[in-house]
C-alpha cells in the first residue's frame, strides 16, 4: 500500500511539473514585443503638406507591431471641432476622404500588450484650386503609351507661375487613387523629374503631379497612364508564297502569328523583308505591314524572304525561318 502511495505521488509530481512547463511554453509563446518607447514613421503625408480631398497614407511598417491607429481631428488635437477620421488596420496604409479643411493627423502603433509613442500630431491642409491657371499637363511618358524593360525613368509636365515645389507619385496598376505606390517625392523645384531606383517590370503604372502654390493653397492631382511591356512579340510562320515557288508580281506575301505572351500585350506590326542574297545585306524590300498579309510588286529575279515582328514598346521578335522565290 505504501508502494503504491509513492507511486501516486511521484506520477502527481510529474503531471504538475509538466502542466507548469506547458504554462512557460504558452507564456513564452505570447509575449509581445515592447514597442512603448518607439515611434511609427509616416511616408505621405507630412506635417505642413498640402494634400487632396481623397489621399493616401502610408507609414513605414514598425517591427513588433501588429496594428495601428490612425486619427485625424479638426482643426488640432489640441482644440478639435470634430474628429475626422478614427481608424484600425493592420496594414501599413489607408486611403482617407475628407473636405477642405486644416487638420492634424497622429499615428501610434499597437500590439498586443503595448502601444507606440505617437507619430505627430502633425499639421497637414486639404485643399484644391480649381480653374485653368491651375492646369498641369503631363508631358512625358504621353499618356497611354508603351515601353520596354529599358525605359529610363524620366517624367516632365507644364510648369506653372506661382509654384513653390511639386509633388510626384508613381503607382503600379490601372487607378491613381488604388494603385500601389513605388515611388513618391515631395519639394520638387523643377518640372520633371528621373526615377531610376524601379524595376521596370510588364504592367500598367499610373503617375501624378501636384503643384504646391506660392500662397499656400494647391492644385488637383494630374494623373496619366503608360504601359511596361517586356515581352519580345512571337516569331510568324510563313505561309505562302511556299518555299522555291514561282510567281508573279505583285507578289502575295502570307505568315501567321501566334497570340501575344506577356501581362501587357501591346500592339504587334510585321515586317516583311525581300532581298537577293541569303544574308539579306541587299534588301531589294521592307514593309511595315498591320496585319498579316501583303501584296509587293516585284521585278523578275530570284528573291529571299523573311518576316519578324515589333511592337509598340519597342521589342523587337525573332526572324521567322527563310524561303526562297522567283519572281518571272
Amino acid at each position: 500500500m505504501l508502494r503504491n502511495s509513492r507511486i501516486f505521488t511521484l506520477n502527481l509530481y510529474g503531471t504538475v511539473v509538466f502542466v507548469l512547463c506547458l504554462a512557460l511554453v504558452s507564456c513564452n509563446d505570447v509575449i509581445e514585443k515592447d514597442i512603448s518607447g518607439e515611434t511609427p514613421f509616416m511616408i505621405v503625408p507630412q506635417a505642413n503638406d498640402t494634400i487632396p480631398e481623397y489621399s493616401h497614407f502610408l507609414w513605414e511598417p514598425l517591427e513588433g507591431a501588429t496594428h495601428y491607429r490612425l486619427q485625424i481631428f479638426s482643426p488640432s488635437f489640441a482644440s478639435p471641432t470634430f474628429i475626422a477620421f478614427d481608424s484600425t488596420t493592420s496594414a501599413n496604409s489607408l486611403f482617407v476622404s475628407l473636405e477642405r479643411g486644416t487638420y492634424e493627423y497622429k499615428l501610434t502603433a499597437h500590439n498586443n500588450g503595448y502601444q507606440s509613442l505617437p507619430s505627430g500630431p502633425f499639421p497637414f491642409v486639404v485643399d484644391t484650386v480649381q480653374g485653368s491657371q491651375a492646369q498641369i499637363n503631363l508631358n512625358t511618358p504621353s499618356s497611354g503609351s508603351y515601353y520596354n524593360g529599358s525605359f529610363n525613368g524620366f517624367f516632365s509636365w507644364s510648369g506653372l507661375s506661382g509654384v513653390s515645389s511639386y509633388e510626384f507619385s508613381l503607382r503600379e496598376g490601372t487607378e491613381y487613387a488604388t494603385g500601389t505606390i513605388v515611388h513618391s517625392q515631395n519639394s520638387i523645384a523643377s518640372n520633371s523629374i528621373s526615377v531610376t531606383n524601379v524595376d521596370y517590370t510588364d504592367g500598367n503604372y499610373v503617375w501624378g503631379v501636384k503643384a504646391y502654390l506660392a500662397n499656400g493653397a494647391s492644385t488637383t492631382t494630374f494623373t496619366s497612364t503608360f504601359r511596361i511591356d517586356d515581352t519580345p512579340p512571337v516569331t510568324p510562320t510563313l505561309v505562302a508564297p511556299a518555299d522555291n515557288a514561282i510567281v508573279s508580281s505583285p507578289v502575295t506575301f502570307t505568315w501567321s502569328n501566334a497570340s501575344d505572351t506577356g501581362i501587357i500585350q501591346s500592339p504587334v506590326t510585321s515586317i516583311v523583308q525581300v532581298a537577293t542574297d541569303e544574308a539579306f545585306t541587299s534588301i531589294e524590300t521592307s514593309e511595315t505591314v498591320t496585319g498579316t498579309t501583303t501584296d509587293i510588286p516585284l521585278p523578275s529575279g530570284n528573291y529571299y524572304w523573311r518576316v519578324y515582328n515589333m511592337d509598340a514598346a519597342g521589342n523587337q521578335g525573332s526572324y521567322s525561318t527563310v524561303r526562297t522565290l522567283t519572281v518571272n
